[in-house]
């Protein structure tokens, strides 16, 4: 299941959702506009849903679990990501996976937030903290030290933050 969601396109898996969603709400406007139609005098919110026949109803129903569908779909999308992204970057996937499940769009920020503070292996592509030597993953050097100053450098810069030498 993970090396599928690994090969999975997801720039053609959110195409494909938001053309359908569009579709589905230009669709559901339509239905909801023939069966509730316009003019209709209430006098309270929920008077309108009263006056439709069953048909009505039903189809309103329809629409709404068509959208809970929808919903799901998104959610279900959003983990795949979330699960493919922390494999690729060597994260705890199952963490952030859970955290996903259940905090959906909150999770990805956060996920984006705790990378914010990682770096990338040059060698491997696995984040690794800060401030760390060699990746945990591959054993690559991550930082070294300048030539001209001494100061510690990515392995990835092509200068000395601190006095500008070349690397």
């Amino acid at each position: 299941m993970l090396e599928k969601i690994d090969k999975r396109n997801f720039k053609k898996v959110w195409i494909w959702y938001a053309v359908a969603a569009v579709i589905a709400a230009v669709a559901a406007a339509a239905v909801l506009y023939t069966v509730i139609g316009t003019g209709t005098a209430v006098t309270h919110h929920h008077d309108w849903v009263e006056l439709l026949p069953l048909s009505g109803r039903i189809t309103i129903a329809s629409v709404a679990a068509a959208a809970g569908v929808f919903g799901i779909i998104y959610w279900v999308i959003v983990l795949e990501c979330m699960i493919k992204q922390t494999r690729k970057d060597g994260a705890n996937t199952m963490l952030f996976g859970i955290l996903t499940l259940f905090f959906n769009v909150a999770a990805v920020i956060g996920y984006f937030i705790y990378r914010s503070f990682m770096i990338r292996c040059p060698s491997c592509g696995k984040i690794a903290k800060k401030g760390s030597l060699y990746c945990r993953s591959c054993g690559a050097a991550l930082e070294l030290n300048c030539k001209n100053c001494g100061s510690r450098v990515l392995v990835s810069d092509k200068f000395c933050g601190n006095c500008g030498h070349e690397m």
